[in-house]
Parts: structure tokens; sequence; C-alpha cells
């Protein structure tokens, strides 16, 4: 029997979406943090080209961090380039 046949549960810990905004385009993170969940929206000002946060500081910095280990524009890599590049 495969140890996920015994799983008794599970919890969703990071969840992310793409997302669009009439500020420019994003991310929605849904962080879970202890026993709450905190939002975070990273997006992209399309005037400006900055990464404006907001929500909870600590789930910014969760979801930024993943962000950047994926490979995304926030680190102007693709997933695939960040892959070549491992």
């Amino acid at each position: 029997m495969s140890i996920l046949a015994k799983l008794k549960g599970e919890k969703t810990l990071l969840s992310v979406q793409e997302v669009q905004t009439e500020f420019g385009p994003g991310y929605r993170g849904i962080v879970l943090i202890g026993n709450t969940q905190k939002t975070c929206h990273l997006i992209r000002d399309k005037e400006t080209g900055e990464w404006k946060t907001l929500g909870d500081e600590n789930a910014c910095a969760i979801l930024a961090a993943s962000l950047a280990q994926l490979g995304s524009p926030i680190t102007g890599q693709t997933s695939a380039e960040k892959l070549q590049h491992s």
C-alpha cells in the first residue's frame, strides 16, 4: 500500500491565481499561516511597471518568493527559462 493511500487529510498551504485588473496584470495568493488564511495581491502597475502589494505582508513575502522560484514576470524569466538555467 502506498503512502498516498494512507493520507488522512490535507490542507492547501498556498493557492496562486493570475489575475487581470484595471490597474494591470498580477497575482492573488492565499497563504495558510498558522490556522489562518491570509491574502496578498501583487499587481504590476501598467503605467510605471512597478509591482505593488496589497494585503498581509507575510503572505506577500511568501507569494513573491514562490513566484521567484517558479520563474514569472516578477523575475523577468518564464518558468521554462528558469528550468533551463537550473
